[in-house]
């Protein structure tokens, strides 16, 4: 960790890209993932099994804007999505936690309510088809062997029902007509919407969320839009000492979760508060900026406005930049990997080196890695302190 030392001249400048490779134009949401499990024998690839989730989800919300575009990435085990502009990402990325499980049991003998275990459940669902004509229906194929518990199933249950339950909660009991020996169960009603449901709930269960995260969402056109927000006199300041400076352009999980519960004007690289306590409002920014031939640097420093002025009926008055923290080149990620947050005063936090809480006495500045990480500087007076509050 890089300790307060004042801001040096920039270097001339080289600009990275979200990805680690040229890309196409993405005139939507450019989003990166990571794949973080291998897929099992005779199962769909992780890949695949997320892209189809994400069609079904797509269908399931009804959504007008074209399907996710997918990129070329370097890595085998990271995917790049161009998503549209208005793309509901985060009802979409709620959906993840939504665990479906599907199962068919059979009626216990002498009982109306009780049902019992078959040995058919979601995985073993192949393919889940709406039918509209000549009535409303949905097919469900089962794999070899599902089909094979089914043959023997239907012949015990003939002209009986079969229950079919979603999360352990019965939702229909069809009625066996006949043996059943390709592993094709046929439902038919006569309302559509809900065989549409159906069909839809079927299909959560046949395809699970598999694991994989959300990396980075890229949020260029944002970061230049807030870069020319940035008074004139501070981007004076930032040009002289780091001329081709910049906002990340993408935007890390802690900083995703914080911008859709702010919204903008919020932005997890330029946060404003008087985190010197002296009565004056500081600006702390996340930016990047060139290093050489080893490429960019992302630098966290506070703009620390001083009163010059011993007129109390003038406000005149000059920034002070200091630097708190810095990553080298070799350790930058093409996307943001933390972001800025205030606290305000009187929050409580926790020290993970003294494994003390404490009560912050100024407005503070904290930074959320990716993952769990945090560290906050706090002033004392005559300097600022980082502090690990998150581990």
């Amino acid at each position: 960790m890089k300790k307060n030392t004042w801001l040096l001249s920039g270097l001339t400048y080289l600009s990275v890209c979200f990805s680690a490779s040229a890309q196409p134009a993405c005139l939507g949401l450019l989003t990166e993932w990571q794949l973080k499990a291998p897929s099992p024998d005779g199962q769909p690839t992780l890949r695949q099994q997320f892209l189809e989730r994400l069609s079904q989800e797509h269908q399931a919300l009804g959504l007008e804007q074209d399907e996710p575009q997918i990129l070329p990435h370097p890595e085998p085990d990271h995917l790049l999505l161009c998503l549209s502009e208005n793309y509901p990402l985060q009802q979409v990325l709620a959906k993840r936690t939504q665990k479906t499980s599907f199962e068919i049991r059979q009626p216990m003998k002498g009982t109306q309510d009780l049902w019992a275990p078959t040995g058919l459940n979601g995985s073993q669902l192949l393919k889940v088809t709406l039918k509209k004509q000549p009535e409303p229906g949905v097919e469900i194929q089962l794999d070899h062997n599902g089909s094979q518990i089914l043959a023997r199933l239907s012949v015990g249950l003939l002209k009986q029902k079969m229950g079919l339950y979603l999360n352990d909660q019965l939702l229909i009991a069809p009625q066996v007509m006949s043996v059943i020996t390709d592993g094709r169960l046929l439902i038919t009603g006569s309302d559509l919407k809900a065989m549409e449901n159906l069909t839809q709930k079927l299909e959560s269960a046949r395809v699970p969320w598999p694991d994989v995260e959300l990396l980075a969402i890229e949020v260029g056109h944002y970061s230049e839009a807030l870069q020319k927000q940035v008074p004139p006199e501070l981007q004076a300041l930032l040009n002289k000492h780091y001329p081709g400076w910049y906002f990340p352009k993408g935007l890390s999980a802690i900083g995703q979760e914080h911008y859709w519960q702010e919204k903008p004007p919020f932005t997890p690289f330029w946060i404003k508060g008087d985190f010197d306590g002296n009565g004056t409002e500081d600006h702390a920014l996340q930016i990047r900026h060139p290093a050489g031939k080893e490429g960019s640097r992302e630098t966290i420093l506070i703009l620390s406005r001083q009163k010059t002025s011993q007129n109390p009926g003038q406000n005149a008055s000059q920034y002070l930049p200091l630097v708190l923290d810095q990553t080298a080149p070799a350790h930058l990620r093409t996307w943001s990997g933390a972001s800025l947050w205030r606290y305000p005063a009187g929050s409580k936090m926790y020290n993970f080196e003294t494994k003390k809480e404490f009560i912050t006495t100024h407005e503070t500045l904290a930074l959320h890695f990716w993952g769990k990480g945090a560290m906050a500087w706090t002033w004392d007076g005559t300097s600022f302190k980082d502090i690990t509050i998150g581990d």
